[in-house]
């Protein structure tokens, strides 16, 4: 059963503790084949897309929740992912062993361009251009996959642990990792062959990494410890927020962090948005669930999925416009 909600209290949720106003959101009661595993919205923040531990993907319309496409993105069971590539024009679903792309326009699968990496559980990213594919190969290894060809480009290997988190930068094939022993390795994909950039984030392991938009700086986080801000190109801290997270994300205009984390109450996730300019916190709210992902829309909303199968969208545009101006 797929449920549709625009109140301000979703069933079973915790109470909302935010200005922020809540947006149609959507709610998906638990069941063996209904849990969403995975969310994404289009670059051009009209659609979101989520995909199903069943194996299947609802396309919503982000502003009204009002289903716009729902198919089998594979057959058979596995943790499935979902990303739209930057073209506006497709989807990529990857579990069951393959790589599959989606025309958006008629929902035909593009076979020429399926991807066979043989993994049940395989996160990916994809480079700004459309060009590389990132693929988990292995509990220390990524795959580059040349998406025109289909070809394997190079295997990267982490010698700094397992890896738990990585993400493209916005403007080249830069690829940063961030592994369980702490650290963050940064890859020029065009070079694979280079040794790693390494920065040290910690002992605790980089649960999620996320580049500003102009990709100058880049945030990791581990749910122990603290969320670090790094300059790219000097390797440098910039700032460090004495808060864990398991997600980070920077608005499209890069006036703003999100950082989701569980704390205190068991099955409450946490969601701080931080202002850029100052890196102090400019409001928090609870979520059902524990935090999964937080991802801001192009057009500044956010959204954010929790293990309790919500995802809630909020409006931080109009929350932005009503707080007070620095005195």
């Amino acid at each position: 059963t797929i449920r549709l909600w625009n109140v301000d209290e979703l069933p079973g949720s915790v109470p909302k503790s935010s200005p922020l106003r809540k947006l149609p959101s959507l709610y998906v009661r638990a069941h063996a084949h209904h849990i969403i595993f995975s969310t994404d919205v289009s670059p051009d923040a009209k659609q979101l897309a989520v995909e199903f531990s069943a194996g299947y993907v609802l396309c919503c319309d982000l502003a009204t929740f009002q289903a716009e496409s729902f198919f089998a993105a594979r057959d058979e069971k596995a943790e499935p992912f979902v990303k739209y590539l930057h073209d506006n024009k497709t989807l990529a679903t990857s579990a069951g062993g393959s790589l599959r792309l989606f025309d958006l326009g008629t929902l035909t699968e593009r076979r020429d361009t399926n991807i066979l990496h043989g993994r049940r559980w395989a996160p990916f990213d994809v480079s700004h251009n459309d060009r590389v594919i990132a693929i988990v190969s292995g509990k220390d290894a990524l795959t580059l996959w040349n998406l025109e060809s289909r070809e394997p480009i190079d295997k990267l290997r982490s010698s700094h642990g397992d890896i738990r988190s990585f993400r493209f930068a916005p403007k080249n094939e830069v690829l940063a990792i961030g592994t369980s022993q702490g650290a963050i390795l940064l890859c020029d994909t065009n070079a694979p062959d280079d040794d790693f950039r390494v920065l040290t984030h910690g002992s605790s392991p980089v649960e999620s990494v996320a580049f500003s938009p102009d990709g100058k700086q880049l945030a990791s986080a581990d749910p122990s410890g603290a969320t670090r801000i790094w300059d790219v190109a000097e390797g440098s801290e910039v700032a460090k927020l004495d808060q864990g997270a398991v997600t980070v994300a920077f608005s499209h205009d890069g006036k703003m962090l999100a950082t989701g984390y569980d704390k205190d109450k068991p099955n409450v996730g946490h969601v701080t948005l931080w202002s850029t300019e100052t890196w102090e916190p400019l409001t928090t709210w609870q979520e059902p669930g524990y935090m999964q992902k937080t991802l801001f829309a192009s057009d500044g909303k956010l959204v954010v999925l929790t293990d309790a199968s919500y995802v809630s969208v909020w409006d931080v545009p109009t929350f932005l416009e009503n707080l007070p101006s620095p005195q």
